[in-house]
């Protein structure tokens, strides 16, 4: 096939090359593949897109705004999160972030917050947690997905 060896080493060469950059950039994550950085802005889009979803009491938009393949215990906080639309018709969300930093190819929030939740029956007392969370998120190459978060017990 090669009729010489310096020929079929190029050919190689060319070859391995190529399969070890696809697979290189099958790899890398999209926020380190696009060079993204994680900026005060985008920390209050995704501190503000938990907000609206409570506040538009949309359970769908809450639980889409995380990471279900990279949020460790993923089925067991959609379930937190899906009872606590059960138990109240309405929310309401404050927050403050305090910090932001990025770390490869993750961002993070360390906000304080405040969920109150109003019930459905009225022998259920309102819902008022407040705590320090922190939040890390991940570009998965259209937005910032939320990949975990501390602090689960505010979900309860």
């Amino acid at each position: 096939m090669c009729d010489r060896l310096g020929r079929c080493l190029v050919i190689l060469s060319l070859v391995v090359n190529g399969l070890l950059l696809i697979y290189g950039e099958a790899q890398t994550s999209p926020a380190l593949r696009e060079g993204k950085s994680f900026h005060e802005q985008d920390a209050r889009q995704v501190m503000e897109g938990i907000r609206k979803a409570f506040e538009a009491s949309n359970r769908n938009r809450v639980i889409g705004l995380f990471d279900s393949k990279r949020m460790p215990e993923f089925a067991a906080f959609r379930d937190q999160v899906s009872q606590l639309f059960v138990q109240y018709e309405s929310f309401q969300v404050r927050y403050h972030v305090d910090q932001i930093s990025q770390e490869g190819e993750f961002g993070s929030i360390v906000a304080e917050f405040v969920l109150q939740g109003f019930p459905v029956s009225d022998r259920q007392p309102d819902l008022r947690r407040r705590a320090q969370v922190h939040v890390v998120v991940t570009w998965d190459g259209t937005v910032w997905k939320i990949a975990d978060i501390s602090a689960r017990n505010i979900f309860q």
